[in-house]
């Protein structure tokens, strides 16, 4: 649809723009195909404040961008039950091991999720005030407040609410263990009890971390 694909490039990252905006000092993910395009991008965009990194694995960093925003519901959604810091992390954590293993699943580079377009903009996207995914979660799913409720009082979209649509079917289609997403998916999209959903991730089989 968009023609050669050695002409498209992704910008990625922990990049608010309401920080981006004051110049404070933030970094990204360039991502294209053809390495001179993308090199190029970088001495374009890069600035005293903003700093940019290269990549050519553009479907791993896509796919980054789009998990990331899942998470966040999460960590909001367990911020919003009362749970502290340390289930934050843990749910991060346990998110970048699900994104790993789309990612590489899906034909991109594990490694990607060790970057900034990865844990970076995961982190600043889970743990950030600037974050409607992480507000969904904390102020609305975990008050028993629907997404349309969310779209009604705010004007803004939830990416996370359809990215964990799309995931599930795509763990499905290349049978990966997506845990975390799948909760979620469940209790937006078929109206699971949040609770419930929580204790059913909890009390999930123990295992080996990696």
């Amino acid at each position: 649809v968009l023609g050669n694909s050695e002409r498209i490039a992704v910008l990625s990252g922990p990049t608010h723009a309401e920080e981006v905006i004051k110049q404070v000092y933030s970094a990204a993910t360039c991502a294209c195909e053809n390495m001179n395009l993308a090199n190029k991008l970088r001495d374009m965009f890069s600035c005293s404040y903003f700093r940019v990194y290269t990549s050519n694995d553009v479907f791993g960093v896509e796919l980054c961008a789009t998990f990331k925003n899942v998470i966040a519901i999460a960590v909001g959604l367990s911020y919003g039950l009362g749970y502290g810091d340390n289930t934050a992390a843990l749910i991060i954590t346990r998110g970048v091991a699900e994104m790993g293993r789309m990612v590489a699943a899906a034909g991109g580079k594990a490694t990607t999720c060790q970057g900034l377009a990865g844990i970076g903009d995961m982190v600043v996207t889970c743990m950030s005030q600037h974050s409607r995914n992480r507000r969904f979660g904390e102020n609305y799913l975990a008050k028993g407040k629907s997404l349309d409720d969310f779209k009604a009082e705010t004007k803004m979209v939830v990416e996370g609410a359809i990215a964990a649509q799309n995931l599930q079917t795509l763990s499905q289609k290349y049978d990966v263990e997506l845990p975390i997403t799948n909760m979620i998916n469940d209790v937006i999209w078929n109206g699971r009890d949040v609770h419930e959903a929580v204790e059913g991730l909890s009390t999930r089989p123990l295992k080996e971390e990696f």
